[in-house]
Formats: C-alpha cells, sequence, structure tokens
C-alpha cells in the first residue's frame, strides 16, 4: 500500500482587514481530519520596497500541512480549515478576514527528487499599505483554542453564528446595512437553541417545556383545545415555539425589543420579499450596530473564556466592527469646455488619474502607521476643456492625520497656487481665506465632542455598574443608557423632561458635527454638504452663524452638568 503524502497548501487573504504583527504568527495544530492531523500557520506577508526601510504589510497569508490522498484532495481539506479558523480569527478581531483564495500547493514529502506544484496568481497587493486591525497574538491563540474546547454538539451552531457575522463584517460600510444586518440575523437565529439551553442549565431544569412553562405558564386546561393541537400536529400542523422569540428578545437582545423588532422585521421583508429595499434600509441602519453586538456578546459567552480575555475582547480595542469602507478618495470640480466637448476623442468619458508614490512608511505600536505619499492628479479631457477642483478628500475608516501635505496637480513636490497645467487643470486647496472658518470648525468640533463624554460621565455616575461598558457606546447609545436609568428611578421623576429634552438636543446638535465635519470652503464661505435625499449643499457666509452655533454647544454642556448635579442630589435628598 503506497503511503500517504503530505501536502502544503498556501491561503492568501484579498482585501483582508485583519493584521498580525511583523515578529508573529498563529500556529494551531493538531487539527483532525479524514487523512490526518494537519498544521495550520497565519501570517502576515510583507513588502520590502527599495526605497522605504521597515517592510510594508500587505494581505493576510495562511500556510496548510497534511496528509492527503492527492494535490486536489489536500487543496480542498486546506481551504475548508483556512475557511474555518481565519473567520474565527475575524470574528475575535471584529475585523473581515478578506476573500481567501489558492495561492500555492505542492508536494512537501521529505526526501522527493519529484513532487507535484500548483499555483493560481493572485494579484499582489499594492500601492498604499491597507488599513487594517493589528491582533493581540497570544489572545487570538486563546480564544481560537476556547472555540475548539466546545463541544462536538454545541460547536456547529457557534461556527454557523461565526461564519454569519464574518459575513456581516465584509458589508460593514454605509450603504452595506442591510445585508450586514440578514447575516446577523442568521446568526442570531443560529445560536438561539444553546442560549435556551444555557438558561434552562442555570435555572436547575430538564427540558425545554419546564422553562415555557415557567415563563408562560402551564398550557391551558381546556380539553377541547388540547384535543384540538393534539389533532392540528396529527395532521402534520406546526405550533411554532414560544421560547425562541423569547430567547432572542430577552436574552440575546438582552431586552431591547425596539432593536429586536426592527431586525427581525428587516430580516424577514429582505428574506421573504416582501417590501422593496428602500423601506427596509431605515430599518437596517437603525439595528445593525446593536444586533452586532448583542450577537458577538452572546457567542463570547457561549465560550469558556477567561473573564480577563472576555472582557478584552468585548470592551477592548476589538468592541467594534471594523469598516470595510477603505481608503476614501474623492474630487469635486467643475468641467469648462468652449465647445461643449469634454472627453477626449478616443474616450468615453472625462476622467482624472490620481496617482500615489508611497515615499515613507513607519509601523507604530498597537497597529497604527504614519506614511508620508506625494501625489499627483492628471486630468484626461478634450484639448478645449479645463478643471477647476473645488473639493478633494482622502480619508480612511480610521481616523486619519495629514501632516506637510505636498499637493502638485503636476508633480507631486510643493504647492504651487494658481497652477494650470496643459490640459486646464486649476487646483486650489485651502487657501489663507479659509483660516477663520478651519478655526471655527474645530472649536465647534471640539467643543461637541465633549457631549459624548459628558454622557459617559452621566453613565458612570448613576449606574456605576455599566461605567465600563459606556466607555464602548457612541452619543446616541449612551443617551438611551440614561433614558433607561432616569426612568427606572422614581427619585429622578421630576427631572425626566428635562433629561430627555436636553439629550435630544445634544444629539441634534452632534449631528450638526458631523455635517460640519465634511465641510469645505467654497468661494463665498462654507460649503456644507448634506446628506440625502436632498443631496445639495447649503453655504454659511457669515461667520457669526457658526459662532452661534458654537456658543449653543458650550451651553448645553453646561446646562447638563448642572442637570447632572441636580440628579445627584435628589437621589440624596430622597434617601435622607
Amino acid at each position: 500500500m503506497a503511503s500517504v503524502k503530505k501536502y502544503t497548501v498556501v491561503i492568501r487573504c484579498t482585501e483582508s482587514l485583519l493584521r498580525i504583527p511583523f515578529e508573529g504568527g498563529i500556529r494551531v495544530a493538531p487539527i483532525l481530519s479524514p487523512h490526518g492531523e494537519y498544521e495550520l500557520t497565519m501570517r502576515q506577508r510583507t513588502e520590502q520596497a527599495p526605497h522605504i526601510e521597515m517592510p510594508i504589510p500587505r494581505e493576510l497569508w495562511a500556510e496548510i500541512t497534511g496528509p492527503a490522498p492527492s494535490l486536489e484532495v489536500a487543496i480542498s481539506t486546506a481551504g475548508a480549515i483556512a475557511n474555518d479558523y481565519l473567520r474565527q480569527l475575524a470574528f475575535g478581531a471584529n475585523a473581515w478576514q478578506g476573500l481567501i483564495g489558492v495561492h500555492l500547493a505542492y508536494d512537501s514529502s521529505a526526501g522527493l527528487s519529484e513532487r507535484q506544484f500548483f499555483q493560481n496568481w493572485i494579484v499582489d497587493e499594492r500601492g498604499l499599505p491597507r488599513v487594517a486591525r493589528e491582533v493581540d497574538t497570544h489572545l487570538m491563540y486563546r480564544f481560537l483554542a476556547a472555540i475548539a474546547s466546545v463541544s462536538a454538539v454545541d460547536r456547529p451552531r457557534i461556527l454557523s453564528a461565526v461564519v454569519q457575522y464574518t459575513d456581516a463584517l465584509q458589508h460593514w460600510k454605509p450603504g452595506g446595512e442591510i445585508y450586514a444586518l440578514s447575516h446577523l440575523y442568521m446568526g442570531v437565529e443560529a445560536i438561539t437553541p444553546l442560549i435556551i439551553n444555557r438558561e434552562i442549565a442555570r435555572r436547575g431544569l430538564s427540558n425545554r417545556k419546564q422553562l415555557e412553562n415557567i415563563l408562560r405558564g402551564p398550557p391551558a386546561d381546556s380539553l377541547v383545545l388540547r384535543i384540538t393541537s393534539y389533532l392540528y400536529r396529527k395532521a402534520g400542523g406546526h405550533i411554532p415555539s414560544r421560547l425562541d422569540p423569547w430567547a432572542r428578545r430577552d436574552l440575546i437582545f438582552r431586552g431591547d425589543k425596539n432593536t429586536y423588532r426592527a431586525a427581525q422585521k428587516a430580516s424577514n421583508q429582505l428574506e421573504h420579499g416582501i417590501a422593496h429595499h428602500a423601506d427596509i434600509q431605515p430599518l437596517a441602519v437603525q439595528a445593525v450596530t446593536r444586533t452586532a453586538e448583542y450577537l458577538r456578546a452572546a457567542v463570547l459567552e457561549l465560550l469558556p473564556l477567561s473573564a480577563a480575555d472576555r472582557d478584552e475582547l468585548t470592551n477592548g480595542v476589538y468592541a467594534t466592527p471594523f469598516s470595510a469602507n477603505g481608503f476614501e478618495r474623492q474630487l469635486l470640480g467643475t468641467i469648462k469646455s468652449e465647445t461643449g466637448k469634454a472627453a477626449l476623442p478616443d474616450q468615453l468619458h472625462p476622467f482624472v488619474r490620481w496617482e500615489f508614490n508611497l515615499v515613507h512608511y513607519k509601523h507604530i505600536a498597537g497597529g497604527s502607521s504614519e506614511m508620508r505619499v506625494n501625489q499627483k492628479i492628471q486630468p484626461f479631457l478634450d484639448a478645449s476643456a479645463s478643471l477647476t477642483i473645488e473639493r478633494i478628500r482622502f480619508a480612511g475608516p480610521t481616523p486619519m492625520s495629514h501632516t506637510n501635505i505636498e499637493f502638485d496637480v503636476a508633480r507631486g513636490d510643493s504647492p504651487k497656487q494658481g497652477l494650470i497645467t496643459k490640459a486646464g487643470a486649476h487646483l486650489a486647496i485651502d487657501p489663507p481665506g479659509a483660516a477663520e472658518w478651519s478655526h471655527l470648525v474645530g472649536s465647534y468640533i471640539l467643543n461637541t465632542n465633549s457631549l459624548l463624554q459628558l454622557a459617559r460621565f452621566w453613565i458612570g455616575k448613576l449606574d456605576p455598574s455599566v461605567g465600563e461598558t459606556a466607555k464602548t457606546l457612541m452619543l446616541v447609545g449612551c443617551v438611551e443608557r440614561i433614558g433607561q436609568i432616569v426612568n427606572s428611578d422614581e427619585r429622578l421623576a421630576e427631572c425626566r423632561q428635562d433629561c430627555q429634552s436636553l439629550w435630544k438636543e445634544a444629539i441634534d446638535v452632534d449631528e450638526v458635527r458631523s455635517l460640519l465635519s465634511m465641510a469645505f470652503t467654497g468661494e463665498n464661505g462654507l460649503v456644507v454638504p448634506l446628506i440625502p435625499p436632498n443631496g445639495k449643499a447649503s453655504e454659511i457666509r457669515e461667520p457669526g452663524r457658526l459662532r452661534e452655533l458654537n456658543d449653543h454647544s458650550v451651553n448645553l454642556a453646561q446646562q447638563l452638568a448642572a442637570l447632572l448635579d441636580r440628579l445627584m442630589e435628589l437621589r440624596v435628598d430622597l434617601q435622607e
């Protein structure tokens, strides 16, 4: 009988948003298969550019080695292993694993003078390093080990939820909310039986029926009802369990009825095709973030993790999904042409080529990076046409800072005011007249940002038990939590209306901040884009209006601080 050969398969994850530190990797072994034990190593590919000292991080790689009767079987087995573990890593890090594809496969048995070899060409990641989330390899290894230690009966449902959650991560960007929520709700359905079994064990019960009797009361004593139910089942009818919706609403969604109902409705409407996407979208936007939070927390609670690891995965840097939006490069301008032609004679449309040249790269501990790039903007227009560039946006899914920006339409070295290329392009970025607007906008944004910190401080004072959790909430989530606390405490009844109105005002102020963050200077003042469906921009011509908004933001923060003092006094007074 011929001996089983050993094969090595290399998987590449294009567009991966995961990053393993240069010096590290994650090795999992042994992994059982029908053909024997396999070994998996996950690591980061790097590129050494000749003019940059530090290696540039590229896509995630997975190397799988193990026995198989043929190269084709080895590729199939390795692909399934990589898919499972890369998705688990993505779930733990809360960032999409990327598109998985086989790159290399070969017979790696020892002592051969001839061996089979296969290569599939996958386009190398080039250009600017992808914005990604760096993982703690030790924490992630413990997380993978926790999943592996789950019983064989329960693990398939947990892995099903992991698959649905990581599919949702692929759509985690503006416009993808419907599909993200659809996958998330399927993940909720996958773990519902496990959540119910855990609750049965926690209460010391024996089966689902006992739990349902406790929650809903015993079945009706009516003989007619019992006979009717029996005959209905006998005829093939199905009486749905009342436990499943209860477990989803009260245990997985933690009693958040509004999010549960919105997620359930959006999922049903999409699955059964009973509503247009335009009608489902608002529900998905409303529910997607909280649904992801609830599903991920529920899965983590099912795993045998230490309290410290569970807290870091739930509340630390991995708490929120990493955006799959990538770098945004946008240009807004006006094409002028005396002949009415815009495109080159051999082109269907006018377009602009925006090239980047990476000059410097530095990796910073914690996953951040520092880059310096030269940029070249070249319009391709009819000879009679010219392009005036009014606004340029270059941003990523994580906060970015731009220092010593070097912009030139022609060469990319130093800025030139009023530069005109041969094709007639004009470029003017941050003219001197924008200085006053920059100060006012920056001041308003900084002052308004303090409202989020104030909301988190409120929660920490009113309910210290959830103070740490509040650090991960955004403003809307904080305001919802504050409302729950105040409404549940009768001592604070007289201030409920003030709380509701002031915090609603805070959310409105924060929405203005969001709009101003996209503002740019125009010919007559500050241009503020509006969100759809209007899709138009408004212009603020007088700085006085922005100063009024700024003063209002500061005054609102002062009112909220004083109101918190009043709430704390009410608690003390009524206790005495």
